[in-house]
């Protein structure tokens, strides 16, 4: 074996060296570097006789080296037609190709129609074997439903050479999407929507480290449905170092891919060069002739060094040349993708799908630079309906410099007219009267003023605008912000009301940094100039206070609401508005910290006043319902809380209307409150729809937008749709880190929710160094105690956990547990997890005395705070009942283990997983107990629940699948218990393992 690979590296050295000699000197050559080794030679003649075929021609495919085996597509002739290829029976030919040839078979077992690729034997070199090699690897590491899935890679003895082949995805009625967009006669915008979807598989494929460097339209193919799919990954380069090193180091100078689709750099053959911008490039290609039904480059000469030259140095044909309906934005992109450097094209294919689906939403490109007039032209432009609104605010803004002209000229001529009526006083009484109603007429018109630019500022937010591009936005609140610096000095209050009113748009739209300066200067000129106790003051501490809330700063944020709740109950009544909305920001900001015997009072007490004074139908009174239904749905107060957020729901859409931004948020929040249930189908229509009005209306980079995404991931995640789930949470993170910073709790909100998803399908190498750098960062900027931090310590725990590190795990959660009983104490519903989670490990380590202790003590406490009936006191019960199955107390076991799965079944919906994990657990201890007839029904039950629920392959359904067929090898059935250990062999190979203990989210 070791003697096979010297010699095949030897080929390789040769054939690459012998790629640089003239073909009259490449005889002398090869007599000089072969000698007497025959072998040698003949592997490094077929090469290169390979290579000189490879690409002969600019315009056409390859044809085969005479003598060989021909690529036809006559079923009738080709000799695998009608035979049977490792499990696989060939039907016809689909295509052929350099490397080999494309099938329709039916595989045996299971059966369906799957598309084969069998090398071709005259290729078979060891350089083409391992790219076929890795073209099965990296395939299978790709999922994503624009992308055919391989199923099987192996090899096939073929006139007694080993030939590989692969089985993949067969796309039924298959056309390149060129053909396809002909011959349905789609319109413009119709091709953009379907390439959109093939760049969002590239980019899959890109975050997978995979490079496709063979994208033509050829290898894009749309299904009968209409549904584009990525093929042949076969000439994919890896940019991860786990194969790319190893498996298939292409040659400096070795050109592969389809030369006329080729990037610049990819055309020079050095593999360094070529990252994924190279695949943009070459999109940019196949999208020029999408809409044009032309290549962007004329090819006057057939020779490769003629199109080379042509790709490197030609400019590219313009859209509007060929089509001048095509002039302008969508010209622009095309353009935009074909740049010659790399680092002026787009940065991958996700940014060319965005700015597809913006020039079809009419938004502005991100390839225009940012003009003012162009950002404007193009919001108009994308909402007609509202256009004279949109018109008139624009026409506001600039003439707000008049305006805050008047207001300062009427301030002055009011204080010039008061201290005349003062000098006039004892001259003439009745003349200073009126000079005195003038000032007062005047000062109002200052206040109306003020409050006209406020209004007008205010409108810039987007969850009022209704949809008004963000960088317009951002231009127009950038320009009143610097104006401030300069036309506002000398007037304080008017400053504090314009900063307050910047401060609180500027976090609208996300923007932190900027939102903080502008709203703590507001404060502090209000402290300086009206006084701590005045409403504006007040209204100031409750805004900063709420910015820090969202920015995590909450010992921040709990010090300003508790001043200003004091102050508010005291100077203005327990009933005034101002004092209620300090009590419901003080409740959410318990909320969210968990501690929710602090927070319930305030919520309960402010949705009294507000119904009896303001009425159930006021903003202010919808808004506590939809609070006080989050907190008892943390709670697992479940009815409670889905009667108030369907009653908030219900209103609001009613009032409100279905888009508004209060709507969406109690949308989502009822949507997340059948996700806790476990009830998918229910949940799955609110959390999609709010995420689908969010991208519209408040673009894909909103705060809000993301926190969306990161809701319904969670939903895709519990059932098993991890292909669903991770582009959510990629995107995420991405945007979050690049718009707020790695540091930002969104931030590491989006870290831990991806590295959730890579726990969960037991990537472990993925989700390691995520929790790692969520923790080190939580510890530095938050402080350890801080709960993100004890949140960290807890995921890192889990992870450590479940790959068997208990070493590892094992400090972290006894840090945590000390820290939360020291803060929050030991009844808080995140102590009981970190003891749940430290009687876990140590009952997977089998130290049954030091479990013991954890396990009833948490028990004990949820029965006593939550009841009986809660979910996590029948978690609580069902783990102690673990323990006492794995110590062999079976009896106290199987008496904790049938309670949980009646008081699951008394708590929770039918069909509900969590039941299913129950009656695995009792199923088990039955069985032990050898009670067969009673675990059989349990263990069956528990099967079905999961399966429904969570999928066949999910690790918690494979569980059940082991203790039924432990059930029947104890119960001397082994019929049955091989055909559950056939259902386990088909499954767990997909499936990831096994993890008892839980994370938390941030």
């Amino acid at each position: 074996m070791a003697a096979f690979r010297d010699l095949r590296r030897r080929v390789e050295e040769v054939f690459s060296a012998a790629l640089d000699c003239t073909p009259t000197d490449r005889a002398a050559f090869l007599d000089r570097e072969c000698g007497s080794d025959q072998t040698l030679r003949a592997e490094v003649e077929s090469l290169l006789l390979h290579d000189e075929h490879a690409a002969p021609d600019f315009l056409t495919p390859p044809e085969p080296p005479a003598g060989t085996r021909p690529l036809i597509l006559d079923a009738g002739t080709d000799p695998l037609v009608g035979q049977n290829v490792a499990g696989y029976q060939i039907q016809r030919v689909i295509a052929a190709g350099g490397m080999g040839t494309v099938y329709e078979a039916v595989q045996d077992q299971p059966r369906r129609t799957v598309a084969l690729k069998v090398m071709h034997q005259y290729v078979a070199s060891y350089s083409a074997l391992r790219r076929f090699q890795l073209e099965a690897e990296v395939l299978g590491r790709l999922r994503h439903p624009n992308i055919a899935q391989i199923y099987q890679a192996g090899m096939h003895q073929m006139s007694g050479v080993r030939v590989p082949f692969f089985a993949m995805e067969y796309v039924a009625a298959a056309r390149p999407i060129t053909q396809y967009a002909d011959e349905q006669g789609l319109d413009t915008r119709s091709r953009l929507s379907l390439f959109a979807k093939v760049c969002d598989a590239v980019h899959h494929g890109h975050q997978k480290g995979i490079i496709h460097r063979d994208l033509k339209p050829a290898n894009i193919l749309v299904d009968a449905d209409g549904e584009p799919k990525v093929i042949d990954f076969g000439v994919a380069r890896a940019t991860d170092t786990d194969i790319a090193p190893t498996t298939q180091g292409t040659g400096v100078g070795q050109i592969i891919g389809t030369m006329q689709y080729m990037s610049p750099e990819q055309c020079d053959g050095d593999p360094h060069e070529i990252d994924t911008r190279s695949d943009v490039y070459s999109l940019g290609v196949v999208l020029h002739e999408l809409l044009t039904g032309a290549l962007p480059y004329e090819a006057t000469d057939s020779t490769i060094y003629a199109a080379t030259r042509a790709i490197k140095e030609q400019a590219p044909r313009r859209l509007s040349a060929i089509n001048r309906k095509l002039r302008g934005d969508i010209e622009t992109i095309v353009l935009k993708a074909l740049e010659k450097y790399q680092e002026k094209r787009y940065g991958s294919a996700a940014n060319l799908a965005q700015d597809i689906r913006r020039y079809l939403n009419r938004e502005p490109i991100e390839a225009k630079r940012d003009n003012a007039w162009y950002v404007l032209r193009k919001s108009v432009r994308r909402y007609k309906l509202p256009i004279a609104s949109a018109a008139s605010f624009v026409l506001l803004i600039s003439t707000a410099t008049v305006a805050l002209s008047i207001m300062y000229a009427n301030q002055s001529r009011a204080r010039q007219a008061e201290a005349e009526q003062r000098r006039l006083a004892e001259a003439n009484q009745d003349r200073a009267q009126q000079e005195a109603q003038k000032a007062r007429t005047e000062a109002a018109k200052s206040q109306q003023a003020t409050r006209f630019i406020q209004q007008m500022l205010s409108g810039v937010d987007p969850e009022v605008a209704g949809g008004l591009d963000t960088k317009l936005m951002r231009m127009i609140l950038d320009d009143a912000a610097a104006r401030i610096e300069t036309e506002l000095v000398g007037q304080p209050e008017v400053e504090a009301s314009i900063r307050a009113t910047i401060g609180s748009t500027y976090q609208a739209i996300g923007e932190y940094p900027l939102a903080q300066a502008h709203l703590e200067q507001a404060l502090e000129i209000r402290k300086r100039v009206l006084g701590e106790e005045h409403p504006d003051t007040l209204g100031s501490m409750n805004d900063l206070a709420v910015l820090y809330h969202e920015q995590g700063r909450y010992t921040d944020a709990e010090a300003l609401l508790l001043r200003a709740l004091e102050i508010d109950e005291r100077v203005l009544g327990q009933e005034h508005a101002d004092t209620l909305k300090t009590m419901n920001n003080l409740g959410s900001l318990y909320y969210e910290q968990g501690r929710y015997a602090e927070a319930e009072p305030l919520y309960v007490r402010a949705l009294e006043i507000n119904e009896r004074v303001l009425g159930a139908e006021h903003p202010d009174t919808l808004k506590t319902i939809n609070n006080l239904g989050l907190l008892y749905c943390d709670q697992g107060r479940y009815a409670e809380a889905e009667r108030l957020l369907a009653r908030a729901l219900e209103i609001r859409q009613r009032v409100l209307g279905a888009e508004h931004p209060d709507t969406l948020k109690t949308m989502n929040n009822l949507g997340l409150l059948y996700l806790d249930q476990a009830r998918y189908a229910e949940a799955e229509p609110l959390l999609v729809q709010v995420l689908e009005i969010r991208q519209r209306v408040l673009g894909e980079e909103h705060p809000h937008t993301l926190l969306s995404m990161n809701n319904l991931a969670p939903l895709y995640q519990r059932q098993g749709r991890y292909d669903e789930a991770e582009p959510l949470y990629v995107r995420a993170l991405e945007v979050n880190k690049r718009l707020l910073g790695e540091e930002h709790p969104a931030t590491l909100g989006s870290m831990n929710n991806l590295a959730s998803l890579y726990h969960g399908q037991a990537r472990y190498a993925e989700a390691e160094p995520l929790r790692v750098r969520v923790l080190e960062i939580c510890k530095r900027v938050l402080g350890e105690e801080h709960p993100n931090t004890l949140i960290s310590m807890n995921n890192l725990a889990s992870l450590y956990g479940a790959q068997g590190h208990h070493d590892q795990a094992e400090p972290l959660l006894f840090r945590a547990l000390q820290i939360r009983k020291r803060v929050l104490g030991e009844e808080h519903p995140a102590t009981l997890k970190t003891m749940l989670n430290l009687g876990s490990l140590y009952l997977d380590q089998g130290r049954y005395a030091e479990a013991e202790p954890l396990l009833v003590r948490a028990l004990q406490i949820r029965k006593r705070v939550l009841g009986e009936g809660h979910p996590d006191t029948l978690i609580s019960m069902n783990k102690l009942g673990d323990l006492y199955t794995a110590m062999g107390r079976l009896e106290e076991a199987e008496a904790l283990l049938a309670v949980a799965v009646g008081g699951g079944r008394r708590s929770l919906r039918a069909g509900h997983p969590t039941i299913g994990e129950f009656l695995t657990d009792h199923g088990a201890c039955l069985t032990r107990l050898e009670r067969y007839d009673e675990a059989e029904t349990a263990l069956l039950e528990a099967h079905q629940t999961l399966t429904a629920a969570l999928g066949p392959a999910h690790k918690t359904t494979i569980k059940s699948v082991r203790f039924l067929m432990a059930l029947y090898d104890a119960w001397d059935k082994p019929d049955l218990a091989a055909q559950w250990q056939a259902k386990l062999d088909a499954t767990a190979q997909t499936a990831p393992s096994e993890d008892k203990r839980g994370s938390e989210q941030p």
